[in-house]
């Protein structure tokens, strides 16, 4: 038998775990580790790994604009320019 958090749309189930699993503090350092990498490689596959980042700063930004995550947890400062 399937656990009923299935049985719900796919969406609400993917953002359930994006929120409870997702280490946000941790995440802002890998993503920094990553741009870091990135001022320091010269390899060809630079634009995918520019995507990536790209894509944790869209994920970034959805939960804290909708209101879902503090600001302050993700980024490590408001966006604002507020500390």
């Amino acid at each position: 038998m399937m656990p009923a958090k299935y049985n719900q749309p796919i969406a609400e189930v993917f953002l359930h775990d994006i929120l409870e699993f997702t280490d946000w503090p941790r995440l802002r350092k890998q993503k920094e580790a990553l741009v870091a990498m990135l001022h320091e490689c010269n390899v060809p596959w630079l634009d995918e790994i520019y995507g990536l980042v790209a894509f944790l700063d869209a994920i970034q930004d959805g939960v804290v604009d909708a209101g879902l995550v503090d600001e302050e947890t993700v980024f490590g400062f408001k966006r604002g320019g507020e500390s």
